[in-house]
């Protein structure tokens, strides 16, 4: 997968490219405050992320143990490398790239960012569909943004 910008257009425009969240703002704030700096998540905090990021994973989400949940967890946010951390949320059941790439956004915005079909569509990339994106095309993003961003943080970059 390759990343570029449209012709110039500069990348802290491309939010409005793709399709506009729909994200009730106070879950978005309920669970941004929730998650920030945490360093580990509990199983009925991990299903809660879920159901307001990817409700038709809600169930399997649910479905982790709490000592699962709050063992893979502590283990993705004590790390330093981002697509190390990805991979060890996705061994949670109704965690893919997208949920953990949120995830981690949330816990730690200067060094995650999420990735998505929004975020997709937005760079262009179409051909992409719900469960096909892997941890691989998760570090060639947050390599271009790197590239991208000027003095922007991932966060504001995120945000538009």
């Amino acid at each position: 997968m390759t990343f570029s910008l449209p012709q110039n257009q500069p990348l802290v425009d491309l939010r409005t490219r793709g399709k506009s969240y729909d994200y009730k703002l106070e879950d978005y704030e309920r669970l941004r405050d929730l998650l920030h700096g945490k360093t580990e998540l509990s199983q009925a905090e991990l299903t809660d992320f879920v159901v307001w990021k990817s409700n038709r994973n809600s169930t399997q989400a649910n479905s982790n143990s709490e000592h699962a949940v709050r063992f893979v967890t502590a283990a993705a946010f004590a790390v330093d490398e981002p697509a190390l951390a990805v991979r060890l949320l996705c061994c949670l059941r109704g965690v893919g790239v997208s949920v953990a790439s949120a995830i981690l956004a949330f816990v730690k915005p200067t060094v995650h960012a999420v990735i998505d079909q929004h975020t997709l569509r937005a760079l262009g990339v179409n051909n992409v569909k719900p469960g096909e994106l892997r941890v691989s095309h998760y570090e060639e993003y947050l390599s271009f943004l790197e590239r991208e961003r000027g003095q922007l943080t991932l966060r504001e970059l995120e945000q538009g």
